[in-house]
């Protein structure tokens, strides 16, 4: 991966900086132009006049060169970074910050939380690549504004859920984490792990003593889920069907792999769950499409859910989908 995100950092900074040189050269040709007329010079009083707008002209034209390096960044990042179209791009202030989503990160997360509540001790080596991603992705875009001349320019990296951003996993820049969701999750993780259990006291005049309730273990849970699609004319429905209890949250994400990426939510009822019309911004679709099916954070559903899978999803042993 890292290899991979270098070669789209050096591809991108040598575009970007052959864009600059040409600019440049541009500007160069018109100053000697410029110095080789011959012009008679202003006196006090007009340089006095003059200056004000010579400066306010300066700032404009500034301005301008930084709104087209930006929106040439954007647009690199965009096909370089995330040709699929999962990110969102935005600069405020001396800040510059890429918003992205996709399953590998909430697979990523969904794993490591499992792995927390069941005290692995490796559990966070996964959720550690991919910050350790987010990071490179940071660096190697903070590169492309330094070597155009942008050196004050901070770039951050937000990991959402989707593109809703309905929840943030991780903000980081190209050298420190600045929220990271999993700080939360070992708090919560080590707040509702089970207490040693009591023995209680007994009196001398008890001839045995009484024994510890036995704590209860929770039945494992395999996921059974199935899909069908009723293509509706372009506007597909899809049903799933599936052994997860009434009232499970469940999210449907579909693909075209060509920048397509529509989502619905749908949920579990008698065994049966039905997507709203999948459309591109109101068109029908077309083509081969492919089609994910998630469950929301195991902590977010009901309380009749969590007693089924787990507050954490932790009683899930596997997960058969088609």
């Amino acid at each position: 991966m890292r290899k991979k995100c270098w070669a789209f950092a050096f591809a991108l900074l040598l575009a970007l900086a052959l864009t600059a040189c040409d600019g440049n050269n541009t500007n160069q040709d018109a100053q000697n132009s410029a110095e080789t007329e011959e012009v008679s010079a202003p006196d006090n009083e007009s340089e006095t006049e003059n200056a004000p707008q010579s400066e306010q002209d300066n700032s404009t034209s500034a301005r301008v060169d930084f709104e087209k390096t930006l929106s040439s960044v954007e647009s690199s990042v965009k096909k370089n970074y995330f040709p699929d179209g999962n990110c969102d791009l935005s600069y405020n202030d001396g800040r510059f910050t890429v918003i992205t989503w996709d399953d590998t990160h909430n697979q990523a997360h969904a794993l490591t939380v499992l792995g927390l509540s069941q005290g692995k001790e490796n559990s966070l080596d996964v959720w550690n690549l991919a910050i350790k991603e987010a990071q490179i992705y940071a660096e190697s875009i903070q590169n492309v504004f330094h070597i155009l001349g942008y050196d004050d320019i901070t770039v951050d990296v937000k990991v959402v859920n989707t593109e809703n951003h309905d929840n943030v996993w991780l903000i980081t820049d190209s050298n420190s984490v600045l929220f990271d969701v999993m700080d939360s999750v070992k708090t919560l993780v080590a707040s509702s792990s089970p207490a040693e259990p009591q023995v209680p006291e007994t009196s001398e005049s008890e001839d045995t003593p009484q024994e510890p309730p036995t704590p209860t273990t929770p039945e494992p849970f395999e996921v059974e889920l199935t899909a069908d699609a009723d293509f509706n004319d372009g506007y597909p429905i899809f049903t799933v069907y599936t052994n997860l209890p009434d009232q499970t949250k469940l999210v449907l994400t579909l693909k075209d792999g060509y920048g397509y990426t529509g989502q619905a939510d749908a949920e579990v009822k008698n065994g049966v769950a039905t997507s709203s019309e999948f459309s591109n911004r109101g068109e029908a679709l077309s083509g081969k499409h492919t089609l994910s099916v998630s469950m929301s954070l195991a902590r977010l559903q009901p309380k009749a859910v969590q007693e089924v899978i787990g507050e954490h999803g932790e009683y899930i042993v596997s997960a058969n989908k088609s």
